[in-house]
């Protein structure tokens, strides 16, 4: 933002196209009569440099009005409860980088082996700007992974292009990285794949049972082969089959296949990593008012 050094006078944006309207100012008019001035430019690395060189104190926030960005019309929109119809963002964990404990409500406490950053500077605030309006509030495993800015990145960028994935069923995806989670007992990726499969508008019946999925009698033989194949996949060593395989590129395409076997992939990826610095569950799915997931059948002692 351009500061014009007066609050009295209106901020005026350089283009306010974004907004659906045509109206343009010229930057130094503006100013000239003691206007405030937001310009929009591209992120090319002529501005990152420049932006990188502005110190952290000289930042001013601002905000535009009621502007809410809709990912589905890739426009800006007045302010609404649910950028999404049905997605649910009420009462989620609230980020606590003070100490490791983290309070999701209840009873419900856990502690992270490496404790929380604070999330700071300039980067810090887009990305919780980013995540609290898809999520409601930052889960605390950002607070986590802050502590390497670089993997945090990484993990998001993988993990944006994993969704854009099409050419396997978005149902199979999701069971698969639940199936994951529940073997390698990652309570937060469990509790955060219950919780998206409503917001995508996905069978949450048949979800909320993945725990338990080969006791339960609500899924197709090729759900089952897809939960079996996540499972193979997360042994040590992989106890994958070449019948499983066969049946899935015969009911699904190679396309499919190799695209299901790179989610499950990320997934023990995500699921281990979790497990390992101790992030459990920050409460989604309870919060939205989902039922509790059914419980894992307990394995019995190889003594």
């Amino acid at each position: 933002m351009i500061d014009g050094g007066s609050a009295r006078y209106p901020l005026l944006p350089r283009s306010a196209r974004p907004y659906g309207r045509s109206f343009r100012c010229a930057p130094a008019a503006a100013l000239k009569s003691g206007a405030d001035v937001s310009v929009t430019v591209r992120l090319d690395a002529k501005v990152k440099t420049a932006i990188s060189s502005i110190p952290e104190d000289a930042w001013t926030t601002m905000e535009y009005t009621d502007a809410v960005y809709d990912e589905q019309t890739s426009r800006f929109s007045r302010s609404m409860s649910h950028p999404r119809p049905g997605r649910c963002l009420h009462g989620v964990t609230i980020y606590q980088p003070v100490g490791t404990a983290t309070d999701t409500g209840g009873d419900m406490e856990h502690t992270t082996r490496i404790p929380p950053a604070e999330i700071t500077g300039v980067k810090g605030a887009l990305i919780k700007r980013m995540i609290e309006k898809k999520l409601g509030k930052v889960p605390t495993a950002v607070g986590v992974y802050w502590h390497n800015p670089k993997v945090l990145f990484a993990s998001f960028g993988l993990g944006g292009k994993l969704q854009k994935w099409d050419a396997c069923d978005e149902n199979l995806k999701s069971f698969a990285h639940m199936a994951v989670a529940s073997l390698v007992g990652c309570t937060w990726c469990l509790d955060f794949n219950y919780f998206e499969t409503r917001n995508k508008g996905l069978d949450v019946e048949k979800a909320r049972e993945i725990p338990r999925w080969r006791e339960a009698d609500v899924f197709t033989a090729l759900e089952r082969d897809v939960l079996e194949y996540a499972e193979a996949m997360s042994q040590t060593p992989p106890t994958v089959t070449d019948e499983l395989v066969d049946r899935l590129h015969a009911e699904l395409g190679p396309s499919a296949v190799v695209e299901l076997t790179s989610v499950i992939a990320f997934a023990n990826m995500s699921t281990r990593g979790n497990v390992a610095l101790g992030i459990e569950s920050d409460g989604f799915a309870a919060a939205c008012g989902l039922r509790p997931l059914a419980e894992r059948p307990g394995v019995a002692s190889a003594s």
